[in-house]
């Protein structure tokens, strides 16, 4: 069986996936300032806990592609009444990529990601 694939071992490609941007925001609870006051006590906000920040996560969305990985594997698999479907295992850490989240190029992974973002 020949099995086409779009890079090979020890190919260098930007990755992308969705993930949430996250930042952080003034906790409206205590404002700021990490503490409460209650019957003159002070006590840790127990909404940020003393952090004075709470995280805000943004919306879904496809990014990546910044750094490159190596390929250091690639695993296809093809089942009756499916088209095949190859992914891409990362040499240092072992994580897989689906083939259509691999890009050569920085330009080529932004612009994917700006693609996907419309839909």
């Amino acid at each position: 069986m020949n099995i086409k694939t779009k890079f090979s071992n020890g190919n260098k490609v930007h990755a992308i996936f969705q993930g949430r941007e996250t930042g952080k925001i003034r906790c409206r609870v205590c404002y700021g300032c990490g503490e409460i006051e209650l019957d003159g006590s002070k006590y840790n906000c127990p909404k940020c806990l003393g952090h004075c920040s709470a995280r805000k996560d943004g919306p879904l969305k496809w990014m990546g592609g910044k750094s490159q990985i190596t390929i250091g594997g690639i695993v296809a698999i093809k089942t009756a009444n499916k088209p095949q479907e190859v992914s891409y295992v990362q040499t240092t850490v072992g994580s897989s990529f689906k083939e259509r989240n691999l890009f050569l190029t920085l330009d080529e992974a932004e612009a994917e990601c700006e693609r996907r973002n419309k839909e």
